[in-house]
């Protein structure tokens, strides 16, 4: 053999011996992350956030990104309610037993302002050593176009759309319209979004990353049309639940690998490590489910489900009569009442709320608020409750005359001292 033939073999055998050795770190690598991921075990995640979470727009929502990254999901995404829901609500949401690695956090465009650090906060104080990513999920349709060079009018971009009478399913089409545009484009800024956002990521030692954005708003648009909806330009494609998903487990194997003292699933004395619920909350909202706990007056009121399309519940008050409610904590607590609202003066009366000591008047007529969605929830304080008591209320219907319906409560709420439920919208606005 020669020296030529023999420095190839040589060569040879060292390429052979270096993929080797990058074969078996690949599968050392997989092995302990397999191993910080519980043995093997899929790994416990907790998902917050809109619809695009939830994976609507998709054929199959379970093609959603977090189902992408393990079977074991629990998604706590409700349709444009926003975090402060859960933020308020989260121990009755997850109950004591539920054990989360992965926590996902996804509330932009949708009020992250709005309790979205709260939530994080209390996640936290409960999951110390879970993984916590927050995601900014903007949208071509937070994409607005200068309507003239010398004002500043802009026109959004569906509705620029709307001038192209172009169908959904031409997406390709409406790219190069957007490329061939010589208009100023530009997103919405979000400024209460950002400040919620970095406050997550300061505060509660959270992860971050943003959907991807070129270097103009135009180019953006015509880059990643196609990470969303090819109709209304607003929740997730398949292929931005791919982009999502890489995002995520790209930061989850970097947290694992790269600090062991954090390992997920820390076992003391053989129990998984968790915290607080911190001053705890009690909810009970029956709207989506039906599901309400207490003891009231079935003479004067009906449980019953008022719309059988959207799989709404409410407790009608049909007349004068009373609803008992425990407060299980061991100091006095506000107690809050969800109820439904109409932007129609004839929809629904109100209510006089009596505790005892104080009276107050739910009034369901909404007609001069800003507030959008039809039958959309109202909640409203109606004094405290001591500690370990229970608590009666008298409820009678006022302004009865011409409603075409009862008055629907769909909600109670004692607090956790330190968030307040938000008053319109407060609860999961669909059965899920």
């Amino acid at each position: 053999m020669n020296k030529v033939a023999a420095f190839k073999g040589f060569c040879l055998l060292a390429i052979s011996a270096l993929l080797m050795v990058s074969y078996k770190s690949t599968l050392l690598v997989n092995s302990e992350h397999r191993s910080l991921l519980n043995n093997g075990d899929p790994l416990r995640i907790a998902v917050f956030g809109s619809s695009n979470s939830w994976g609507a727009q998709l054929g199959d929502r379970f093609d959603a990104y977090p189902y992408k990254l393990s079977p074991t999901v629990d998604n706590y995404a409700y349709f444009s309610s926003g975090p402060n829901y859960p933020a308020v609500c989260l121990q009755s949401l997850l109950g004591d037993s539920s054990i989360y690695d992965l926590i996902l956090l996804e509330s932009y465009v949708s009020g992250a302002e709005h309790g979205l650090a709260d939530l994080a906060a209390r996640l936290r104080l409960r999951f110390p050593e879970a993984i916590i990513i927050v995601m900014k999920f903007y949208g071509p349709f937070d994409a607005v176009r200068r309507v003239n060079p010398d004002d500043e009018e802009y026109l959004e971009l569906n509705k620029w759309k709307e001038t192209l009478d172009l169908p959904d399913d031409q997406l390709n089409t409406f790219i190069k319209a957007i490329e061939a545009d010589d208009g100023a484009w530009k997103f919405k800024k979000h400024p209460n979004a950002d400040h919620a956002i970095n406050q997550v990521v300061r505060e509660s030692g959270a992860y971050q990353f943003h959907l991807p954005k070129a270097e103009t708003t135009k180019k953006t648009l015509v880059s990643y049309m196609h990470f969303f909806d090819s109709a209304n330009h607003m929740r997730l494609s398949e292929k931005g639940h791919n982009y999502v998903y890489a995002m995520c487990k790209e930061i989850v194997t970097k947290h694992i690998l790269g600090t062991k003292k954090n390992r997920l699933r820390h076992v003391d004395d053989g129990h998984v490590r968790v915290g607080t619920w911190g001053h705890g909350d009690s909810c009970n909202i029956w709207l989506t489910s039906g599901g309400m706990t207490h003891v009231y007056d079935e003479d004067n009121m009906d449980l019953k489900q008022y719309d059988s399309s959207h799989g709404k519940f409410a407790l009608e008050v049909n007349n004068p009569g009373w609803i008992d409610i425990k407060n299980t904590f061991e100091d006095s607590r506000t107690l809050y009442l969800s109820y439904i609202t109409s932007k129609e003066v004839g929809d629904y009366p109100d209510l006089k709320v009596d505790n005892g000591s104080q009276s107050f008047v739910l009034e369901t007529y909404v007609g001069g608020s800003d507030i959008h969605a039809v039958g959309i929830t109202r909640t409203l304080p109606v004094g405290e409750i001591g500690g370990l008591t229970k608590g009666r209320l008298t409820l009678t219907p006022i302004n009865t005359a011409d409603k075409l319906y009862p008055f629907r409560l769909v909600g109670t709420t004692f607090t956790n001292t330190e968030i307040a439920p938000m008053e319109f919208g407060f609860g999961p606005l669909f059965n899920v």
